[in-house]
């Protein structure tokens, strides 16, 4: 990227910030199925109940392993995670499928 401004458009790499864009289409909402209103699908539901039992295992996870400095990234990374699991009895993954909604 860098060559090609620079081979381009010299004066560009020196007049301070170049802002970058791409040509993507915009992001667009789909217009809701006005019938459909109010009842929830069985996927909103298995979704949300998916979210429950990630929030419960993942949130303790990740403020664990915040702020750890980790040498060689993937190994080091691998054995805090399983050392987290471990320190965990079962009764801890149970009691999370335990609040899932039913």
């Amino acid at each position: 990227m860098h060559k090609a401004i620079k081979n381009k458009r010299p004066r560009r790499l020196w007049s301070g910030v170049i802002i970058l864009h791409d040509n993507a289409r915009p992001h667009v909402a789909k217009v809701a199925d006005p019938t459909n209103v109010g009842s929830p699908g069985p996927s909103s539901l298995q979704s949300r109940s998916v979210t429950l039992r990630v929030s419960h295992m993942f949130d303790p996870l990740k403020k664990n392993i915040m702020g750890q400095q980790f040498h060689t990234y993937w190994l080091d990374l691998k054995a805090g995670i399983l050392n987290w699991f471990n320190d965990h009895t079962t009764s801890f993954f149970v009691g999370g499928i335990r609040n899932l909604p039913k």
